[in-house]
Order: C-alpha cells, then sequence, then structure tokens
C-alpha cells in the first residue's frame, strides 16, 4: 500500500499529464488548423489549374488517397487498417500569434488557459495547478529524471497565448510566431471563425 506521500505525488503528476496532454494537444491542432498543414503537402500536391490553386492562397490540395493507419508499438494505436480520404485544401503554414490576435480582436474569444480552473474536476490540484495557466517547455538542467516529462515541461501559472512564457513575457516582436498554449477547442473556434475546420485523423496522417 503506498503512503499518504507518494498518494498525493501520483495525483499530482496524474493531474499535470491530464493538463499538459490537453493544452498541448491545443498545439497540435492549431498547428494544423483549417485544413491546414505545415507544407506537408508539398509531396502530395496534384496538378491543378493556376486559376484554381489561386483560389486558395497560402494554402496546399492534397488529393484523394488510400493508405493504412495505425500502429503496433502501443496498444492504443491498433488495429491497423485501411483509410481513404478525399482531395481537401490545407494551409502551408502554422496560425500565427497575429492571426490568432486578430481572431480575439474580432470575437473577445478567450481561450482555456485563460480561464479560471474547474477544481471540481480536479479536487487535488496543487495550488499553482489551481490557476489559469498552461504547460510551458522549461530546458532541464539534469536529465537523470529518464522519461519524467515534468522534467522538460511545467505548469505556469498566468501563461497563455499571450504571454507564452508565463506572466512576465509576451509577444511583441513575435507576430510571426506559431501562437502557443491553446486547446482543441481554442483552435476549432479559430478554424471556424476562418469559415474553415481542423483535420481529422485521417486527413493529418494522410496529408
Amino acid at each position: 500500500m503506498a503512503s499518504s506521500g507518494q498518494a498525493n505525488r501520483t495525483q499530482r503528476v496524474a493531474a499535470f499529464f491530464v493538463v499538459g496532454a490537453v493544452l498541448l494537444a491545443g498545439i497540435a491542432w492549431a498547428v494544423y488548423h483549417a485544413q491546414s498543414t505545415i507544407g506537408a503537402g508539398e509531396t502530395r500536391l496534384c496538378a491543378l489549374p493556376d486559376d484554381a490553386r489561386s483560389a486558395k492562397p497560402g494554402m496546399a490540395w492534397i488529393p484523394d488517397g488510400q493508405f493504412l493507419i495505425g500502429g503496433k508499438v502501443y496498444p492504443e494505436e491498433g488495429p491497423i487498417s485501411a483509410r481513404s480520404v478525399k482531395g481537401f485544401w490545407m494551409d502551408r503554414t502554422e496560425v500565427t500569434n497575429a492571426q490568432f490576435a486578430a481572431f480575439v480582436k474580432a470575437t473577445g474569444y478567450i481561450t482555456r488557459a485563460e480561464k479560471p480552473v474547474d477544481v471540481r474536476a480536479y479536487p487535488n490540484l496543487p495550488t499553482d495547478m489551481q490557476k489559469p495557466g498552461a504547460v510551458v517547455f522549461t530546458m532541464p538542467t539534469d536529465l537523470r529524471g529518464g522519461g519524467d516529462l515534468t522534467q522538460w515541461w511545467r505548469y505556469r501559472p498566468g501563461a497563455s497565448w499571450q504571454h507564452p512564457n508565463g506572466p512576465d513575457s509576451g509577444i511583441q516582436g513575435k507576430e510571426a510566431h506559431p501562437v502557443v498554449a491553446i486547446t482543441y477547442d481554442d483552435a476549432l473556434a479559430y478554424a471556424q471563425w476562418k469559415g474553415h475546420d481542423l483535420p481529422t485523423e485521417a486527413e493529418w496522417e494522410w496529408a
């Protein structure tokens, strides 16, 4: 039987990964927003008339295709199965701070990292993690922790897309940098504001 100290530590680590996973997932999906990807369509672009390609500047056309999705490394990745994907458009670059700022200015949107934390959903959160914030990359000084992700990523109160490294940081001069510290829901709201959508898992894998 684990001691109370060990149990509390386990709860804190579990809560950290829950919050971190949500925020990191949001960052990843934001990068691939609005039927978009980071130029991955370069290798799959099919021939399109110039007028058709210019109709969606900054986007790449991903043609129809079939491929195998899944893996054998982790149980949750299986089983491997065949998927068919219809052609779609994807952005060539990440969502920038400037683009996301335009969305926030137009809609008044508030991201998950800027909202109060629902402590009822996570009753055993440490005090700092009960405050609005986001997971921030921190360069470790001691790598003896092995697979402990907390040596790389730490929850920082006050961190958000406007303050990517914490409350004392900002995005001035970084308008062209990719937006960070947003969740899947934040990314979806942005994409829908643009009249687009987020890619499905199959579309993402295919692109």
